[in-house]
């Protein structure tokens, strides 16, 4: 059955265009980046073409989720871009349509924020951070348009290296820099954070919201560990099970994008791990979903309707993506954002094994 409907599907794929999948294995060998720098690989090579007008990695992804469901996803985990989150909707969207990922940015690209968070949850995490230099050196990984970069460049007073895949966010972070008279001491970059091309040691703080575990975890952590000083601190969000035996719905959103995620220990276990010492935790309140999140994608998708009016494809297409917030209003109470405040332990080498990206 399985092959006649991959025969099918491949019928249906023109000519012109090329299909690769991917076999991971067993679940336990997903979630540390393998696939990802795979298909990276992949589509880097294809789109050095200049008569290849994009890639889509259908299934894989691999980027910034902004939202769906919490998990941030940025589309350039289909390699069309970077930058938005699991389907709420047990039906997958037709992400291999270009038009939705034409819609997709005009929806997510006009927000404030790609994800959950806010300014008085940066503020919180940034108090754990006792003992930093009057003017830390920041690092901000899959920093999308920049909302919480904003943040640490009001709460903070040190330089700041602002990373994303995506280079219309970064163009779009940059001209806000450029507004707010930000430009010589905030440098936004289009990068991977996977390969963040940064001085090792370097940095005295690194924050991620909702980007670590597009490149998994532990791989996420040692990252971080190499480009920390001793001593120095990371403070980054992951999407958490908050409840057992979550609806369908809610599950097949997060095992579209995240199969691999876990419980608050379980990310506690993989910072341990990976020697880093754990100042605190606690998870995203509401507010920090829908004041800068969930609130203006409503406003925006409204927009849009009114200038789709027409087009029935454009709508439905919105209407899959507003199926996010109303799927987070009813079921929030089985999925959260949690934000981790560790510290690099001094004098100690790293304890997580290698990636594979090491050698891909």
């Amino acid at each position: 059955m399985d092959a006649a409907i991959n025969q099918q599907r491949l019928i249906e794929i023109p000519e012109s265009v090329i299909d690769i999948d991917i076999m991971m294995g067993e679940r336990t060998g997903t979630g540390h980046g393998v696939g990802s720098a795979a298909i990276r690989l992949v589509a880097d090579a294809a789109l050095s073409d200049p008569s290849v007008p994009f890639v889509i990695a259908a299934g894989l992804r691999q980027g910034r989720i902004p939202g769906r469901a919490g998990v941030r996803r940025r589309p350039e985990r289909a390699m069309c871009a970077d930058g938005a989150a699991p389907s709420a909707s047990a039906e997958p969207m037709n992400e291999s349509n270009p038009r939705f990922w034409k819609v997709f940015f005009e929806v997510y690209e006009a927000l404030p924020r790609q994800g959950p968070g806010n300014r008085a949850c940066a503020v919180r995490a940034i108090s754990l951070c006792h003992d930093m230099p009057p003017a830390p050196v920041i690092l901000d990984l899959g920093c999308g348009v920049g909302g919480q970069t904003l943040h640490l460049a009001e709460i903070t007073s040190g330089p700041i290296v602002a990373i994303d895949r995506h280079a219309p966010s970064i163009e779009r972070l940059k001209a806000t820099l450029a507004e707010r008279g930000l430009s010589e001491r905030v440098q936004a970059l289009v990068g991977d954070m996977a390969h963040p091309a940064q001085p090792p040691e370097s940095f005295d703080l690194i924050w991620s919201e909702g980007a670590l575990y597009n490149i998994g975890i532990e791989n996420a952590l040692r990252i971080c560990h190499e480009l920390l000083r001793p001593g120095g601190y990371l403070a980054f969000t992951d999407a958490v099970w908050r409840k057992e035996n979550p609806p369908q719905e809610v599950k097949a959103s997060f095992d579209l994008d995240y199969p691999t995620m876990g419980r608050v220990d379980d990310v506690l276990v993989a910072i341990e791990k990976c020697s880093f010492e754990l100042l605190d935790h606690f998870t995203l309140p509401d507010e920090a979903w829908w004041d800068d999140f969930y609130t203006p994608m409503k406003l925006r998708i409204e927009t849009l309707r009114s200038k789709y009016a027409k087009d029935d494809e454009a709508l439905a297409l919105l209407d899959q993506l507003a199926q996010e917030p109303e799927m987070h209003h009813r079921y929030s109470d089985y999925y959260a954002y949690e934000f981790f405040v560790v510290r690099r332990l001094p004098n100690r080498s790293m304890g997580c094994a290698r990636s594979v990206n090491d050698t891909l």
